[in-house]
C-alpha cells in the first residue's frame, strides 16, 4: 500500500490535488507529512483530514488482515454516497431479484425517475466508479472478484445469469442481486469478467466474438435449424480445435446471439433461414392463415429472446418460394416439388 499513486489510491479530491502539486506521489510519501503541514495546504480543512485519517485507518486493518467485510453491499456503502449508491443500484438492476440477463437500465430512464438530466446521471455513474477503482476500494472487493472467479473457473470459464443465480451465496451480497453484482463487475473489472447479454465470461471479448462467427458459418453452411448438441458437435469438430473454455461457452453463446435464432425445442438458425421455422409451424395450423396467427406460432416456438416481428415474417413469406400468398394477408404452404428457396 505504501507505493499505491496517490492518484489512483483512493484519497480525498483536495488532498490528491495539493500533494501531487508538491510533488508527492506514493501513499508512503504522505503518511510521511505531519497533518499540521497537510492542514496549511490550500483548501485542505478538518473534513479532508477527516477522511484522510479514515483512509489510513482503513489501510491498517487491511495490513493487519482483520478487514471483515461481510458482503458487497456492505462495500459499497464505505466508499459511495446515497446518491451514488442510488444511481449504481438502478442502473445494474441491484435489487431486482432475478434478470436472466446483464443488462443495464439506461441513464435517460434513470433520469426521468430521479428527475435529473441524463447528464447529470453519468455524471454521478463515472464519481462511483473512479470511486470503486481506486486501490483501497479494488482491494476492498478482491474478495468478491475472487469468488466470482472461482465460480466462473468450475463451469470451466463462462455461466449464464441463472447458473451464477443458482450457485452464489445470497448472504455475501446483501439485498443485492449475484447476477446484477457480476455485471457490474464486468464494468469494473473488464480484463477479468465480460459480460454478453446473459453470458458472463472470463474469456476475452474477441474470443466470444470468433466463437460466434465460428457457429454462425457453421449454421449457414447447413441452411437449415440444427439441433445444439449437433451444432456444438460440429463446433468441436471444427479447425482450429477449440479449447474445454471455448466448447463450454459455444452452447451459451448460440442461446445468447442476436445473430442466431434459437427455439424451445433447442434448435439453432440463422435468421436468413426462419423460412423453415414458418413452414414447420404452417403445417399444423389451418390454411390459408393470416401472416400474424403465422407470426404468433411462429414466435411461440421461438425462445423469448429470438422472437420477431410480424413484418419480419410477412417480408420471408413474400420472399420465399415455400410460400403463396392466396388473398389480402393470407398464406399458405407451396407443395414441395424440386428445389425452394428459404
Amino acid at each position: 500500500m505504501e507505493a499505491w499513486p496517490i492518484a489512483t489510491a483512493g484519497l480525498p479530491t483536495r488532498i490528491v490535488s495539493r500533494a501531487l502539486q508538491r510533488g508527492y506521489q506514493t501513499i508512503g510519501e504522505l503518511r510521511r507529512i505531519p497533518e499540521e503541514k497537510i492542514l496549511q495546504w490550500r483548501s485542505v480543512g478538518t473534513v479532508s483530514i477527516q477522511k484522510l485519517q479514515s483512509f489510513f485507518r482503513l489501510c491498517e486493518v487491511i495490513s493487519r488482515g482483520e478487514l471483515r467485510l461481510g458482503s458487497v453491499e456492505e462495500v459499497f456503502n464505505l466508499f459511495l454516497d446515497k446518491d451514488e449508491i442510488k444511481v449504481i443500484t438502478a442502473r445494474y438492476n441491484l435489487s431486482v431479484p432475478y434478470q436472466p440477463h446483464g443488462r443495464r437500465t439506461t441513464l435517460q430512464e434513470i433520469g426521468r425517475i430521479t428527475n435529473r438530466t441524463r447528464e447529470r446521471v453519468r455524471q454521478v455513474e463515472e464519481r462511483a466508479f473512479h470511486k470503486l477503482r481506486c486501490n483501497l476500494a479494488r482491494t476492498c472487493l478482491e474478495p468478491f472478484y475472487v469468488y466470482f472467479r472461482s465460480i466462473l473457473t468450475g463451469m470451466q470459464g463462462s455461466a449464464t445469469c441463472r447458473d451464477i443465480m443458482q450457485t452464489a451465496d445470497p448472504s455475501l451480497f446483501g439485498d443485492f442481486n449475484p447476477c446484477a453484482v457480476l455485471a457490474l463487475f464486468c464494468e469494473l473489472q473488464p480484463e477479468i469478467f465480460v459480460n454478453r447479454g446473459a453470458v458472463f465470461s472470463l474469456l476475452s471479448h474477441s474470443i466470444l466474438s470468433g466463437i460466434e462467427q465460428r457457429l454462425v458459418q457453421i449454421l449457414r453452411a447447413e441452411q437449415e435449424p440444427l439441433p445444439e448438441p449437433l451444432l456444438t458437435r460440429q463446433f468441436q469438430e471444427s479447425a482450429p480445435a477449440p479449447s474445454p473454455s471455448e466448447l463450454r461457452a459455444a452452447p451459451l453463446i448460440a442461446r445468447d446471439s442476436d445473430k442466431i435464432l434459437s427455439t424451445i425445442d433447442g434448435r439453432h438458425l440463422l435468421p436468413e433461414h426462419l423460412g423453415h421455422v414458418i413452414a414447420e409451424r404452417m403445417q399444423l395450423m389451418t390454411l390459408p392463415a393470416h401472416f400474424r396467427e403465422i407470426a404468433s406460432a411462429v414466435n411461440d416456438l421461438l425462445t423469448p429472446a429470438s422472437r420477431v416481428g410480424a413484418g419480419i415474417v410477412l417480408r420471408k413469406l413474400n420472399s420465399s418460394s415455400l410460400f403463396s400468398r392466396v388473398d389480402r394477408g393470407l398464406y399458405t404452404l407451396v407443395p414441395r416439388t424440386g428445389h425452394l428457396t428459404t
